[in-house]
């Protein structure tokens, strides 16, 4: 494989072949394609800036400037997602060579005065622009302004070193949680604490076994493992190792990350500083529909006191369940699934028989088609695992969007679940959107058999790809992914509903065996089941998001032992049930370490408001409306990023967001 073949591949504007561009041999010639990638950006950008002053347009100096990287940006896009899905020695090595030249590119084309000035020249005639060229225009100031192009001399130099250097710490972080996650697996030798265990799950952790070269099972602190195991082995004491091991996830040895932790704070506040705000939050809210740190925190304390008196009571009512005084972390789930079964009859190991994975998926389409007019159409392209499913997505005969699930786990994977688009949508470019995500395989003459909380992940997800597949956008910068950071998880929340409503499942809900619908009753304990210890899940997401804004918000720990006291701390003010000394999950918090998220974890409350309100006028019209699934995209899905968060909520509400929707919904109304 040559450069030249794999720039004929990117070239294509049809389904890209993955599986060449995955092998050994295309990978060998990585740097060399990236490298002249790089470069034949470099010189287009180059080339723009020497655009004459009478020849100044949005096509001259925006357009060609969104497009300058295109190919490279796939490339490297793909790079990274390989890497976090079949992750191996060679992609690490191409991205840590390669990220460096990449942040040393973002730091000369943001950073740049003279493009700058040529955009504000550009402004001048803005009222020849059309409203998405004037949107496209105003982001990219925007954009400029906040990276720092006014910055000069020692301090811009200092500002493309903090960036470079954060760019690596968030890379070595990433591989750390992963390497570290690889060292922990438990042996069983017999089924004796397993009874309970469900047949996909024992199926899977034999299946480790024998490529371990062992007999019996073997459990990891893969999620679907790890999630099994904390369910359903009977035995505390291990259920206690692998919750120890879980909360301690890179804290040891080479792959410790809290020093890791300590350098990105004290840079991310740095960076801030060197741009004008006394504070990283201040910095990070500039392009988000929060605006200050003291919204976020009014928002994020309000809810955690209702949940908090929630959480409380639900303690006990477990504590009291399993009789005992008091339970452990690793206790919870246990003594929690076996109380949700007996309150609501719901047993979660017969629940998934009514949810096979491929007729999820098929009530997943269908109901995209019901709301939005989407047809999906299987294809078999090569791709880069087995396991992947690729479909060409439709609106109205024409071709939309390419759609990609990856969705089992596997041990070079990357835990959690994620939307992310290999090719962006502008004009001319049909878009390819993945999801992926990290269930449990079948069992072997089954059909893969997902758990409720699957099924919710998997419409999370996908809200997330219509956003990109539906948005209606002719540039790069105004699709779906550039809505504001506190918006952008509406459509994904969103879509979750459907997975808790008689309409929605009734669609996709079948018996794998019989092809029975799953039964009304069951639909309607498992409605009621919704508000099950929701307290006590939202006070676990409210610790989340005060320990991410307020590492960020106070003086950076000068040292470990400060910052593993401080975030102990703090997960233990967000805590009815108290946190050990070794409490350490923030080594592993992906989200703002190594994602988009930091400073910004409180979106997912932020937008859980927002697409609470917005649910509860499908409710009205019904939730396979075809009328209000045409009116949400286009007022929202369609319109990417065109308008700013609060104007397309206004659009569609005709008001402001309102939070009584979402107290009802978590059952925080009840006190």
């Amino acid at each position: 494989m040559s450069s030249s073949q794999i720039l004929s591949l990117l070239q294509n504007p049809g389904m890209i072949n993955l599986k060449i561009l995955s092998e050994k041999s295309s990978l060998d010639v990585y740097e060399d394609t990236l490298n002249e990638l790089l470069e034949k950006a470099k010189s287009q950008f180059q080339m723009i800036l020497k655009t004459p002053e009478s020849e100044i347009s949005f096509s001259s100096i925006v357009e060609k400037y969104l497009n300058q990287d295109e190919e490279l940006s796939i490339l490297y896009g793909f790079l990274h997602h390989l890497n976090g899905t079949c992750s191996s020695e060679k992609t690490r090595s191409i991205v840590e060579k390669f990220q460096p030249k990449m942040v040393e590119y973002g730091n000369m084309v943001n950073l740049s005065p003279e493009y700058f000035l040529l955009l504000t020249k550009l402004e001048k005639k803005k009222d020849s622009l059309t409203p998405e060229q004037k949107r496209s225009l105003d982001l990219l100031l925007r954009d400029m302004r906040i990276a720092g192009v006014h910055l000069k001399g020692k301090k811009k130099q200092r500002l493309e070193g903090v960036n470079q250097k954060l760019s690596e710490l968030s890379q070595r972080f990433s591989n750390n949680i992963l390497d570290s996650r690889k060292k922990f697996s438990y042996h069983f030798s017999s089924q004796e604490s397993l009874k309970e265990m469900p047949e996909s799950d024992l199926h899977a952790a034999a299946t480790e076994a024998k490529e371990r070269k062992k007999t019996g099972f073997v459990f990891t602190l893969s999620p679907p493992s790890y999630q099994a195991i904390m369910q359903y082995c009977t035995d505390s004491e291990i259920r206690k190792r692998f919750w120890q091991a879980n909360v301690q996830i890179a804290t040891k040895g080479k792959l410790d990350n809290r020093p890791l932790v300590l350098e990105i704070l004290q840079l991310r506040k740095e960076k801030a500083n060197l741009l004008g705000f006394d504070t990283f939050p201040e910095y990070a809210l500039q392009d988000r529909m929060a605006k200050t740190p003291d919204q976020v925190l009014a928002v994020l304390s309000t809810f955690a006191s209702a949940a908090k008196q929630k959480a409380q009571k639900e303690y006990e009512h477990v504590c009291q369940f399993a009789q005992q005084s008091e339970l452990h972390h690793w206790d919870m789930g246990f003594y929690s699934e076996k109380l949700k079964e007996k309150k609501f009859h719901i047993d979660n190991k017969k629940l998934r028989e009514f949810f096979p994975l491929e007729q999820v998926i098929s009530g997943l389409f269908q109901t995209a088609e019901i709301l939005f007019g989407l047809t999906f159409t299987k294809i078999s392209p090569p791709t880069y695992s087995k396991d992947v499913l690729c479909y060409e997505v439709y609106r109205e005969k024409k071709l939309l969007s390419y759609f990609i699930f990856d969705l089992f786990a596997r041990p070079e994977k990357r835990g959690g679940a994620w939307c992310n688009d290999l090719r962006h949508r502008r004009k001319g470019q049909v878009p390819i959107v993945v999801n992926v995500s990290n269930f449990a395989k079948g069992v072997t003459g089954k059909p893969p058999l997902l758990t409720h909380y699957d099924v919710q992940t998997m419409f999370h997800e996908f809200g997330h790809g219509l956003h990109v597949m539906m948005s209606d956008n002719t540039y790069v910068n105004t699709d779906g992914f550039h809505t504001e950071w506190d918006f952008v998880e509406l459509p994904s929340q969103l879509f979750e509903n459907w997975t808790w409503q008689q309409e929605g499942l009734e669609l996709f809900a079948k018996h794998f065996e019989t092809g029975e619908t799953i039964p009304n009753e069951t639909i309607s304990a498992l409605s009621q089941s919704r508000k099950f210890l929701k307290g006590l899940f939202l006070l676990r997401q409210n610790e989340f998001g005060f320990l991410d804004f307020l590492l960020h918000l106070e003086s950076p720990p000068k040292s470990v032992e400060e910052l593993d006291a401080k975030t102990l701390a703090i997960a233990n003010t967000y805590s009815v049930l108290k946190k050990p000394s070794y409490y350490r999950m923030y080594a592993s918090f992906s989200h703002i370490f190594s994602g988009g998220y930091a400073a910004g974890y409180y979106s997912y409350l932020w937008a859980e408001i927002l697409e609470a309100d917005v649910f509860r006028q499908f409710l009205k019209e019904g939730i396979l409306s075809p009328k209000m699934g045409k009116e949400y995209a286009e007022k929202i899905l369609m319109q990417g990023a065109k308008k700013d968060g609060a104007e397309l909520f206004q659009d569609f509400m005709g008001r402001e967001p309102n939070s009584d929707a979402l107290l009802l919904k978590l059952g925080l109304d009840e006190g």
